[in-house]
């Protein structure tokens, strides 16, 4: 789907908070004037955050692929963290298996087509 054809609100809606959680990195990568992770990597994983945003507002299927990594990466680490006890990360658990089935349920957008000549390839014209 090309994305002059329409972008459905929630696929805008999550691609602008993946947008503002990759600036997020960027800023307090920058920001940290230590030597943690954060400090290190933040910028690097800002911009491949940023990256991957911007691949599913560009309805792009790794862009969509790599949120859904992203998203399902981080629900099940809530969700171990759930299970060892901190309740407090309940509620994002919750909105990551929300958005994540979310991407589920409109997968079939980032799928490419077919055209009628891709599947006459296999086809013996003797």
């Amino acid at each position: 789907m090309a994305a002059t054809q329409g972008r459905r609100l929630g696929t805008a809606i999550i691609s602008i908070v993946t947008l503002l959680y990759g600036l997020t990195w960027i800023v307090a990568g920058l920001a940290s004037h230590s030597q943690s992770v954060i400090g290190s990597f933040g910028p690097f994983v800002g911009i491949a955050v940023v990256l991957v945003a911007v691949g599913l507002w560009l309805h792009h299927p790794v862009g969509f692929f790599f949120t859904l990594a992203l998203y399902g990466a981080g629900t099940l680490w809530t969700l171990t963290a759930v299970a060892d006890g901190e309740t407090d990360q309940v509620l994002s658990a919750i909105v990551g298996m929300v958005v994540v089935g979310y991407l589920l349920s409109i997968r079939a957008q980032f799928t490419p087509q077919q055209s009628a000549t891709d599947t006459d390839i296999g086809t013996n014209e003797s």
